[in-house]
């Protein structure tokens, strides 16, 4: 795969990743819910990292991030 947006471009053959990551978005949001503990009175020096080992410049790294930030988000609330 080449970067860019070029006929064999990962960004525009990338679709079946995609559906990957729509099937498994509600098991990862519950898994994290589930699991993750958000206490309020964390210390500011704490640190949530979250590591994207796939491609980088197609559009699946920023729907993978989003859907860990969507469910870290709820379960702080």
């Amino acid at each position: 795969m080449t970067s860019g947006d070029d006929p064999n471009s990962y960004a525009k053959n990338s679709n079946r990743q995609k559906v990957a990551a729509d099937r498994a978005k509600a098991v990862v949001l519950e898994a994290i819910i589930e699991n993750l503990e958000v206490e309020e009175k964390t210390p500011i020096s704490s640190k949530f990292q979250i590591a994207d080992l796939g491609c980088a410049t197609g559009p699946n790294t920023f729907f993978a991030v989003n859907t860990i930030i969507e469910a870290v988000t709820q379960s702080s609330n």
